[in-house]
């Protein structure tokens, strides 16, 4: 009887610790659900955000001592920083959770923020990997892109030598560049020290579009269309740069070239010069050295009110303030003793504010066709580069001005281009690059230094890049489609979208910039030492990618972009009738 008694207590007792087991495991994975959850909100969140706002290379969420804080990499070409309204939709939109809101300022703050460090070398000069290193090192970052996307804070991936201490030392490596170095987003792990058979060495860097500048003189106003000058599409505040003018050599038609990033609209098909924003730039900056002028006439100097840029939107105000500032100059020419000097430069100013006035941007060309996103190369055993060009058919008339001209100009410089393209296969080790570009001009001396896969940001604007075709089916997946719980369009291809592969890096020599913003589309010429005749062309400018050690021009191929928009034209025309794009350098051979 005793020990049918402890028998049953035994029983009991284990029951008891099963069922105690249980709960704690239904409970530790309710808990861990709940941070799942908690997790997917906050990346939604944050992805939400980047998304909606072009401003934003990046906008991480991290675990910080139990609090949440939201991390946005802001880049806004305003010295006077982060736009209010930026800071006031951020707050709307994470403020009600509790989350901390940490800035990061990369227009203003990139030198501190990147921990820009000068470069020593083991070998006492700069040293290119060898080719066979590179292809290894590509095939690798190539097969592991699902590894650097599931990194949110990765913004690009290319083959380097590794640095250590500021020191480059002649080990080959993958240089995988972050936003935030030393720190891991929420829920991520931390980036492999190695992948492959290859050391990873981590970097801070971001890409931003070469877009929106502060345009050169001359690339404001051509009555010739050269190459560099500033173009944009009707009616939209944004612009680039007129790479080249190509020709069809079975039609005899003649195209405008430039990203299509620059060009392509979805309402709007007409390309203008120069940009809107570059016109009415340059007629705020002009007016303010007006009033200046006007300011320093009597004496001693009085002060206007200055110059809202509230009005930089409107043509019609800036014409308004103009006029004011025409009643002002008269009546302090009326006075005794005013300046001389300082009259006749406000004459000056006046004269180009009236011809700028009486002569609004105008339509060039009409967009006809482009491409934004990764082509496969069948001259360079399939691999796939990124490409972001565009082309619009010139109206007669800029083509009968062009044809009267006849020679192929460049903007700041007296090179020409040859007509032809180097090929992607090309060794470019001996050649040195020159562009020119409606921001920064002309530019030379840049370094071709093998290339990059780049990661974009989820931003609207950039949703064509980022739903780039997925490698192995047809279907699209969507940027918010990175969270991880969302499944993407299919197991294979998941983590290879939102990735600009190969992209061509340029490396600048000294402290001058190759390209800026403004220069998307600008065409890369190469030159060989000495060389005296006509150059070809090598690639678009698209984009600038800035790192603590280097500050990088990105283009896409020239050749592969001129054959893909090639086929392009030829599908749009019935029964396929063959289309051939070339590099114009004489508009009238003859």
């Amino acid at each position: 009887m005793i020990f049918k008694k402890l028998a049953y207590r035994i029983f009991f007792s284990f029951q008891k610790r099963v069922a105690l087991s249980i709960l704690m495991i239904i409970m530790f994975f309710s808990l861990f659900s709940t941070v799942v959850d908690d997790e997917r909100v906050i990346w939604n969140a944050a992805i939400k955000f980047e998304s909606e706002h072009d401003e934003c290379v990046r906008v991480l969420p991290y675990f910080n001592e139990n609090d949440v804080e939201i991390q946005l990499y802001v880049y806004c070409d305003r010295s006077s920083g982060i736009p209010s309204e930026l800071k006031d939709a951020a707050q709307a939109s994470f403020g009600h959770m509790g989350w901390k809101l940490v800035w990061a300022d990369l227009y203003n703050d990139a030198f501190k923020l990147l921990k820009v460090t000068s470069i020593e070398y083991s070998s006492g000069e700069p040293k290119r990997l060898d080719a066979s290193q590179v292809d290894q090192i590509d095939e690798i970052i190539n097969e592991n892109l699902h590894v650097f996307s599931s990194h949110r804070n990765v913004t690009a991936v290319k083959p380097s030598f590794k640095v250590t201490n500021s020191v480059e030392t002649e080990d080959a490596c993958i240089a995988v560049y972050v936003l935030g170095k030393g720190q891991i987003p929420l829920g991520e792990l931390a980036i492999p020290c190695t992948i492959g058979s290859y050391p990873v060495d981590i970097v801070n860097g971001f890409f931003v579009k070469t877009k929106d500048p502060n345009p050169t003189q001359e690339a404001h106003k051509q009555d010739v269309l050269r190459f560099g000058t500033s173009i944009g599409i009707k009616g939209k505040q944004s612009s680039g740069t007129l790479g080249a003018i190509v020709k069809d050599l079975n039609s005899g038609t003649f195209y405008a070239l430039s990203c299509d990033h620059v060009m392509n609209d979805a309402v709007e098909s007409e390309i203008i010069h120069p940009g809107l924003d570059v016109y009415l730039n340059y007629l705020h900056h002009n007016l303010n050295e007006y009033k200046g002028w006007i300011e320093r006439i009597p004496r001693p100097p009085v002060e206007l009110p200055p110059i809202s840029d509230d009005i930089l939107q409107d043509p019609a105000e800036l014409q308004k303030k103009f006029s004011e500032l025409k009643t002002a100059k008269a009546e302090y020419t009326t006075s005794a003793g005013y300046s001389k000097g300082s009259l006749e430069n406000t004459t000056r100013y006046q004269e180009t504010l009236q011809e700028a006035f009486a002569k609004e941007p105008r339509v060039i060309a009409k967009y006809l066709v482009g491409v934004r996103g990764n082509v496969r190369s069948e001259k360079n055993n399939g691999k796939k580069y990124f490409i972001d060009a565009a082309i619009a058919e010139l109206k007669d008339d800029e083509v009968k001005n062009l044809m009267a001209k006849e020679e192929v100009e460049i903007i700041g410089t007296p090179h020409y281009p040859s007509g032809e393209c180097a090929s992607v296969t090309t060794d470019f080790e001996e050649l040195e690059f020159f562009k020119s570009g409606s921001a920064t001009g002309f530019t030379q001396s840049g370094v071709l230094v093998d290339s990059s896969y780049i990661k974009d940001s989820e931003s609207v604007s950039n949703s064509i890049w980022t739903n780039v075709p997925c490698i192995n089916c047809t279907q699209k997946e969507a940027a918010e489609s990175q969270v991880r719980e969302l499944p993407g369009p299919c197991e294979q291809c998941k983590g290879r979208n939102g990735w600009l592969e190969r992209c061509l890096c340029i490396k600048q020599k000294g402290h001058n910039p190759f390209c800026g913003k403004g220069d998307s589309g600008a065409v890369v010429f190469g030159k060989r030492r000495n060389a005296q005749t006509g150059y070809p062309g090598c690639g678009i400018i698209f984009g600038v990618f800035q790192c603590q050690y280097y500050i990088f021009a990105l283009m896409s191929p020239l050749e592969i972009a001129l054959e893909v928009l090639s086929r392009k034209v030829s599908d749009m025309r019935p029964n396929s009738e063959p289309c051939k794009l070339q590099l114009v350098s004489k508009y009238n051979p003859n």
